[in-house]
């Protein structure tokens, strides 16, 4: 929400509960203020709740704090800087103090460059982009995230992401996307292929599709992991009302110790509706 002009404020929370499992909880609020037309400033505190009737190191609650400077002079390229500490934490939460810097470059019209690379407690961090517009209608991207913590539920991990992809629009109302998305570190290691497409029919009807295939293998045992995942999904908009339905199917064959294969299979179901 603008206050003023120059002045603005953000809020947000979400809760999480699995029965007899991880139950969290984040609320966050955040001000920025335009200093000038090139200078900002903003902060944050955040907090999160974490708990598990397993054990585990990581439950209890933790507030964090961050300020960040950034100059965007509205050419080519902008930069920032951000110090972020932990002001509270209970049980077996770490602290997350961290400093890092960051911005984005672009050479040309159609190349872009963003990078971010920090330091704190819970160890070194990064992401880096690219993205270049082939033509008018296809891109093509890279991107990397190094993550220290979850940020769906605050457990801490040591993960890389690297995803590569390109997209192109087939026509006004359509367009497909393939990525290849390799993740390493955490329990979970390997290379997952997705594929998507998205289609408007007749202005206010949009359909889309994925699908996803691939093998992880588990970092301590060596067992694998192979993966189908498929999707669908319906969309129609009017011009003060939005409406969406999902449904997207998942199986796991994992491997185990003994040879052994065992099947778990997800259904899950989305839908989502917004008014002006």
């Amino acid at each position: 929400m603008p206050v003023t002009s120059r002045l603005s404020l953000a809020a947000k929370g979400d809760q999480r509960t699995e029965d007899q499992g991880l139950e969290t909880r984040a609320i966050e609020v955040d001000v920025g203020y335009k200093v000038t037309d090139e200078w900002s400033v903003s902060t944050g505190v955040r907090n999160d709740l974490r708990e598990d009737p397993s054990p585990s190191l990581d439950q209890g609650e933790r507030t964090d704090a961050v300020v960040q400077v950034m100059f965007d002079p509205g050419a080519q390229w902008r930069a920032y800087g951000f110090v972020q500490d932990t002001l509270a934490s209970s049980g077996g939460r770490e602290d997350n103090g961290r400093v890092g810097a960051g911005g984005s470059y672009r050479p040309t019209k159609r190349f872009r460059l963003d990078a971010e690379v920090s330091g704190g407690d819970l160890g070194p961090g990064g992401r880096f982009g690219t993205s270049f517009l082939y033509s008018d209608r296809t891109s093509v991207y890279l991107k990397y995230a190094l993550e220290n913590e979850r940020t769906d539920n605050g457990l801490r991990v040591r993960r890389g992401n690297l995803v590569s992809g390109v997209k192109r629009r087939l026509s006004d109302s359509s367009s497909v996307y393939l990525e290849e998305r390799y993740q390493s570190g955490g329990s979970l290691t390997g290379l997952i292929h997705a594929t998507g497409i998205h289609f408007v029919a007749r202005e206010r009807w949009n359909l889309g599709g994925n699908a996803e295939l691939g093998t992880l293998r588990d970092s301590l045992t060596g067992a694998e992991t192979d993966r189908k995942a498929f999707g669908v999904r319906l969309g129609y908009g009017l011009d003060t009302m939005q409406f969406s339905s999902a449904i997207e199917y998942r199986r796991d064959d994992r491997e185990q110790l003994d040879t052994t294969v065992t099947e778990r299979t997800v259904w899950l179901f989305r839908n989502t509706f917004k008014f002006q």
